[in-house]
């Protein structure tokens, strides 16, 4: 489905499309962020009732990426020298309710039983963290939310019960890639999948014809 450009018809559709969605969590996925045209949107829904039908609010939440996330993790864990083995599980379990936590507090337990590691560096800590968000991210172990929005890159290795493809006009220009980033897109739903570019005009383009030979 074409939307004329503006978030705001892009947003109704996304708002129709989980109120209809007759149960099961919704994925908003994006090529690209760029340019603010599946923000807008997506904000737009969180922000009240809109089209005809009303609907909304939805509270969309937007996916970090690793990166940022293990900057946060690390922040709350507030470790900024090198500790003693028993400091660093103290600050683990504060937040044990977080898996990531859970885990990395295994293997800080598993070190000092195998190897009697009494002080724990922080560069290695911090490297094990990167770790084990990078190997949940291959196994799709991220926990999902009713109403989640990230990049079509994040939801690798995920299904979702329904999914909404925004496709802006910030794409690659590698016909085959965008080829890759819809195939990919599409196969992550499992009962729908609605699919809004920003225009008319990119309907007559690749992906969605085939490319001029």
């Amino acid at each position: 489905m074409a939307t004329p450009g503006h978030p705001n018809f892009a947003s109704t559709c996304i708002a129709n499309a989980i109120a209809w969605r007759n149960g099961g969590n919704v994925a908003v996925l994006t090529p690209s962020r760029q340019g603010g045209f599946a923000e807008r949107a997506v904000a737009r829904v969180c922000a009240g009732p809109v089209g005809q039908h009303q609907n909304g609010p939805y509270g969309i939440q937007w996916e970090s990426n690793d990166q940022q996330e293990a900057a946060e993790l690390w922040s709350q864990l507030a470790i900024v020298d090198d500790c003693t083995v028993a400091d660093a599980l103290v600050a683990l379990s504060r937040r044990r309710e977080i898996p990531v936590m859970r885990t990395l507090r295994d293997w800080v337990i598993r070190r000092r039983s195998t190897s009697c590691m009494d002080v724990v560096a922080t560069a290695e800590l911090r490297r094990r963290l990167d770790r084990v968000l990078s190997q949940r991210r291959r196994h799709g172990g991220r926990a999902q939310v009713e109403f989640a929005a990230m990049t079509i890159q994040q939801a690798k290795n995920r299904e979702f019960d329904h999914v909404i493809v925004l496709w802006p006009y910030t794409i690659p220009n590698d016909n085959e890639q965008r080829r890759r980033l819809l195939y990919n897109a599409i196969t992550r739903a499992k009962r729908s999948c609605t699919v809004l570019v920003q225009s008319q005009g990119l309907l007559q383009a690749p992906p969605f014809v085939p490319a001029a030979l």
